[in-house]
């Protein structure tokens, strides 16, 4: 058998959520310089809201809010650092043509980790749109 242990309680046991954006939503950009548009939030996400199930507010003072993010241009962060949380931030994708991703975390005063929030640009001359094709019209007689 293990051994027990005690542990007080974390104040803030939630982490907090939040979103990226790139070039404010764009689909596209011609350059990979990029304005990257952050936010982040260490309350309870309306989003786990139900009718059936609420969720319960958190006490007011258990929301240590967001106080770090970390960016990088690959799902496994490789090489990003933490750094202090900011609304906008410029970015260089490391794409030069074709869909760029942005890939950021929040943490809070707790150290409590958000998921994984991403945002997705195509990059280059062009549209990320379907291209049209005209086929030939062949009529049978």
């Amino acid at each position: 058998p293990s051994p027990s242990e005690c542990d007080a309680p974390r104040k803030d046991p939630l982490a907090p959520h939040g979103g990226v954006l790139i070039n404010g939503g764009a689909s596209s950009t011609p350059v990979n310089a990029v304005r990257l548009t952050l936010f982040a939030s260490d309350t309870v996400s309306p989003h786990l809201d139900d009718p059936a199930n609420p969720v319960p507010d958190p006490p007011a003072d258990s929301a240590t809010q967001v106080t770090e993010m970390l960016i990088s241009n690959t799902a496994d962060f490789a090489g990003a650092v933490w750094e202090p949380y900011a609304s906008s931030k410029t970015w260089t994708l490391s794409e030069l043509s074709g869909l760029g991703d942005v890939f950021v975390r929040y943490r809070d005063s707790s150290g409590n980790v958000s998921d994984t929030a991403v945002a997705t640009i195509w990059v280059g001359p062009g549209s990320p749109g379907l291209t049209r094709r005209l086929l030939p019209l062949i009529a049978r007689q």
